[in-house]
């Protein structure tokens, strides 16, 4: 008999975004420490970004300009459409440039934070068009703030949440406004290099009210893994409305022998922080002499009365309970 407890924690801001279905989103992808933006490495796409790119960095991810970036060259429209948005921070090095053209969405979320490393106060700076935006000497840049970002998005989103249950991760986000949209994507990655699609939800299309919307990953990954909810409006036009990380650890519980006769065993990861009660039919708990040993417990049933028991596991994010039979060999 075995029992999975899961416990999931939501890690990343909200990232909102529009784009054209050929623009290609490149992600930073978090590592050890500080991530190089001049490194093809740090991208899930295995490329720096460039011209036309919506580039996001998540929350919990620092990504460093240690060179300047130069993203606006005017022989290329496409610079023009690049879209930035940071829920992480971006850390320019002393006497480095950000570089972008006139029509840049550069886009801070509430954890969004553009800021200087290693010194350099009033040289390190970002420029739109050719014009200074921003300095070191300005002090950090803190979202929520955007230049050249369009608000006419085709839904508004109130919240995107993910769930803890027994054996699986249950996501369910809530509109406060949709317009001509046809349906949502909910997409998972280990990663957050390549994503796979794990559910599709028709939209309401048009409202101006509130609508809650629910799904559930039956297969989530175990350990650090990506959620992304995107919708597709009717000119099959996509938009990026949050990216979630969730850390999602399975510890599992394992009981013999069933049915019990003298001597039931349990192991587990961290039986130690689990709180473990034995009751009968009626819900009082059995004091019962328990052992551990290692990542094992023994539970002494000889002086229990044969009949139907149940074994209440508790942990900070779940509480479960499993039914046991207690009987004598003749």
């Amino acid at each position: 008999m075995k029992n999975i407890f899961t416990n999931c924690l939501v890690l990343a801001g909200m990232l909102v975004l529009s784009f054209q279905i050929k623009a290609e989103i490149i992600t930073a992808v978090n590592g050890p420490g500080v991530e190089n933006w001049n490194v093809a490495g740090t991208w899930d796409l295995g490329r720096v970004p460039k011209c036309g790119d919506t580039i996001v960095i998540p929350a919990g991810v620092t990504v460093l300009i240690p060179a300047n970036v130069d993203l606006d060259d005017p022989a290329n429209s496409a610079c023009g459409e690049t879209h930035i948005i940071v829920s992480g921070t971006i850390s320019l090095s002393n006497g480095t440039r950000l570089e972008l053209a006139s029509g840049v969405c550069l886009d801070f979320k509430d954890t969004g934070t553009l800021t200087t490393h290693g010194g350099g106060k009033g040289v390190a700076n970002v420029q739109i068009g050719g014009s200074t935006e921003w300095q070191a000497s300005d002090g950090d840049w803190v979202g929520p703030d955007n230049i050249g970002c369009s608000n006419a998005l085709p839904v508004e989103l109130i919240s995107f949440n993910i769930n803890i249950k027994s054996d699986y991760v249950e996501l369910n986000f809530e509109t406060a406004s949709e317009r001509e949209l046809d349906y949502f994507i909910i997409e998972n990655s280990r990663d957050g290099s390549y994503w796979q699609e794990i559910s599709t939800i028709d939209a309401v299309g048009n409202t101006s009210s509130t609508n809650k919307y629910i799904t559930k990953d039956e297969n989530p990954f175990n350990g650090e893994s990506y959620y992304r909810l995107k919708n597709v409006d009717l000119d099959g036009n996509v938009n990026i409305l949050e990216i979630v990380s969730c850390s999602f650890y399975a510890s599992k519980f394992l009981m013999y022998p069933i049915p019990v006769n003298k001597v039931m065993y349990m192991e587990g990861d961290k039986l130690d922080q689990a709180e473990i009660k034995i009751m009968n039919g009626l819900g009082d708990v059995i004091e019962i002499e328990k052992t551990l040993i290692g990542d094992k417990i023994s539970f002494d049933f000889e002086p229990i009365k044969t009949g139907v028991y149940f074994v209440q596991i508790e942990t900070p994010s779940l509480k479960k309970t499993e039914r046991i039979v207690v009987v004598r060999n003749k």
